[in-house]
């Protein structure tokens, strides 16, 4: 994902902060990967926001942990949040927004 620009153009205050948290992540041992498949095409800004504003929340509560963040439009959800536990390898949390 481009720091410049999403989907829809410039990126809002809540992809900005996003971005931020994802590299804020990283002291805390958590490891962030990003897919896009198309997941805010069509998105209005507003829900876009909405949308970063959240993952920005859970990203900040993560530690010791793997994320996969994927963007995808698809039954009923444009972003799917996956963790898993960097010691056992488990699966910990899985968010649909």
């Amino acid at each position: 994902m481009s720091r410049s620009s999403d989907a829809g153009g410039e990126l809002g205050k809540s992809a900005r902060a996003f971005l931020i948290c994802v590299e804020r992540a990283t002291v805390r041992s958590v490891s962030v990967s990003l897919t896009d498949e198309g997941g805010f095409a069509g998105a209005a800004h507003a829900e876009r926001e909405e949308i970063f504003e959240k993952l920005a929340e859970q990203i900040d509560r993560l530690r010791d942990c793997r994320v996969l963040i994927r963007f995808a439009n698809e039954e009923g959800s444009r972003v799917t949040l996956a963790t898993t536990n960097l010691h056992t390898g488990l699966p910990e949390l899985l968010i649909r927004f």
